[in-house]
């Protein structure tokens, strides 16, 4: 598939893709000391979107089962440290109890989308999002990957244990 007119050309193309690789692999693995450790939750066994979502001060139920508690506030603000160091266009994969979107929003992002399938979590999030007047702050209504190709390019995205299952992820590759 690499064709030059001279074989030697043929060696240094190679060569250079070699080295260019080297390079991605060298800096995805600087990247990779940033993510922090996660959890597994349980499969939700119900629809997701149809699911009734239960708060309280301390959690988010959905379809019964704790998918967000109060104390992993640590762990959302690191991530949302990282997915806002560069203060600008932000994605976040669910909304659960607006841990990290506030957080997001106290550290500062040009832009940032929440992508949420569940009614009950976004009456809640219309609700947060009140308290932001005059921010860029958008909703985008479904699963991740029946809204992801219609919404461009982002400096930082926000992910924490999605998709919900393997088979979703299987699902979900084309």
């Amino acid at each position: 598939f690499i064709s030059p007119p001279d074989p030697s050309q043929k060696n240094w193309v190679v060569s250079r893709a070699m080295e260019e690789l080297a390079d991605d692999l060298e800096h995805l693995d600087v990247v990779s000391k940033r993510f922090v450790d996660g959890s597994r939750r349980k499969e939700i066994v119900e629809d997701w979107v149809k699911s009734q979502a239960k708060y309280d001060d301390s959690q988010l139920l959905i379809d019964g089962q704790q998918v967000m508690q109060d104390w992993e506030r640590p762990y959302m603000e690191a991530m949302a440290q990282a997915t806002t160091e560069t203060h600008g266009d932000v994605l976040e994969v669910g909304f659960g109890m607006a841990i990290s979107a506030s957080y997001i929003q106290a550290m500062g992002a040009r832009s940032h989308t929440i992508i949420e399938c569940n009614a009950e979590v976004v009456k809640q999030f219309e609700q947060w999002k009140a308290r932001y007047p005059g921010r860029d702050i958008r909703l985008a209504f479904g699963k991740w990957q029946d809204v992801i190709d219609g919404l461009g390019l982002f400096d930082g995205i926000f992910f924490d244990t999605y998709p919900l299952s393997e088979e979703e992820l299987e699902k979900s590759r084309p």
